[in-house]
Formats: structure tokens, C-alpha cells, sequence
């Protein structure tokens, strides 16, 4: 920077200082902390977005997005394993967790209490699968968890699991609530698209909930009233 250029820049910074009462170094600290406070605003507003306000769970649109994303590793598994001559392949699972009952709660008991009970099981959910796993509450008393490295037995085991630890805590045994859950293993010869999958998963709860408080399976030919999946 010539003479002039730097004479320049002291008139610029002398007038903000007698504008503003700051030097320029203030002023630098002040636009980076300004910065700084406008990332995190903006890295809180994205993590509203994919988080389910009433639970603090991940919601549909962010366990939908990690499930899209997962689907082409998979695909990739497949090809690699196939040229590799390699039989195991990289598996995993999507659950359908639809609470029995829920509707008792909420008319019995009020509302209020019935976030109360959506709270406890969300909190029992994440105590019952690894932290890499993705709970995600869709609306209403339906969650979804996907279990990204699980075959179709460690899936019905996990499954059966939170079933055991819904039935068993206290204040979900006091108002009766139990779960249905719909297993949709995920593999090499199953894999589908996204909302497939859901899908799917939705139509092994529903076979589910006739008997209540147990873990279906899906399986190909399974059919809803109605649905064309």
C-alpha cells in the first residue's frame, strides 16, 4: 500500500472513531464477535429445523435426509462385495414405533399429560439404541429409529428391547402404554428408495397393532387396506 493509500485508510479510521467513540482494532473485535454471534444464531436456527420441539428428538426431515444419504453406501456395498466375491454385506434397519393406547391419555388425562408421556418414551428410546443410531419422532406418537449397521435378528432384538423397557417403566405402565413396532431390515436384495422403506415399516406396524404391544416384521406381499406399497 503506497503513502497516499495508507494516509487514506487513518483519515477512514480516525473519522470512525470520532463517529463511533471506537478505534479500529475495537471496531475489528466488534465486527468479529458480531460474526461469531451470527454463526451460532444461524447453526441454532438450522438445528431447529431437524429437531422436534417437544422432545428434543430428530424429526422426519433430518432422519429421512441421513437415510437418503445412507441408501447409496449401501448400493455401493453391494457392487463392491459382488466384485470382491464376498457374501456379507453391509446391512441395516428402519423402526416404526407406534405408541398403544396413546389416544387413552390424552383423553383421560389431558394433554399436558400426554406430552409428559411422549417425553418418557423419547428418553426411553434414546437410552435403548447406540448413539450412532437416529431417533426421530415424526409427529403425534409415532417414532422412527434408524439403526445403521444391524442385520434383520440384531433389528427384532433391539426391537424387542424397547418394547420390554416401554412395558416396564413405571409411569407408561401406570397409564398402559405400550408399542407396536414395524422392523423393515435393510440389505442387498430389499434396498429401496426412502419413502419405500417408510412405507414398508408403516404397513408392519399396522399388522402389528392388531395384536398391540409386539414387533412385526415386514415382509414382501404385505399389504395395507387400501395401499399399493
Amino acid at each position: 500500500m503506497g503513502k497516499e493509500g495508507k494516509n487514506e485508510r487513518r483519515a477512514i479510521e480516525k473519522a470512525d472513531e470520532e463517529r463511533y467513540g471506537i478505534t479500529s482494532d475495537e471496531k475489528e473485535d466488534f465486527i468479529d464477535e458480531r460474526t461469531e454471534y451470527r454463526n451460532a444464531f444461524d447453526k441454532a436456527l438450522e438445528e431447529q429445523t431437524v429437531t422436534d420441539a417437544l422432545t428434543g428428538l430428530k424429526n422426519r426431515k433430518f432422519l429421512v435426509n441421513e437415510l437418503e444419504n445412507s441408501l447409496p453406501f449401501i448400493r455401493g456395498e453391494i457392487e463392491e462385495h459382488r466384485r470382491r466375491g464376498v457374501e456379507q454385506l453391509k446391512e441395516a434397519a428402519l423402526l416404526f414405533i407406534d405408541l398403544d393406547n396413546f389416544k387413552k391419555v390424552n383423553d383421560t388425562f389431558g394433554h399436558t399429560e400426554g406430552d409428559t408421556v411422549l417425553k418418557k418414551v423419547a428418553e426411553i428410546l434414546t437410552g435403548s439404541v447406540r448413539k450412532s443410531d437416529i431417533v426421530a419422532r415424526f409427529g403425534g406418537d409415532e417414532f422412527y429409529i434408524f439403526l445403521s449397521s444391524a442385520n434383520k435378528d440384531k433389528a427384532i432384538e433391539i426391537a424387542n428391547e424397547i418394547c420390554e423397557n416401554l412395558r416396564n417403566d413405571p409411569k407408561l405402565h401406570e397409564r398402559t402404554v405400550t408399542a407396536s413396532i414395524g422392523v423393515r431390515p435393510i440389505d442387498a436384495s430389499n434396498v429401496a428408495d426412502s419413502e419405500t422403506l417408510i412405507k414398508q415399516a408403516d404397513v408392519a406396524v399396522y399388522k402389528a397393532k392388531e395384536g398391540k404391544n409386539q414387533v412385526l416384521v415386514y415382509e414382501e406381499g404385505m399389504k395395507m387396506l387400501d395401499s399399493d406399497v
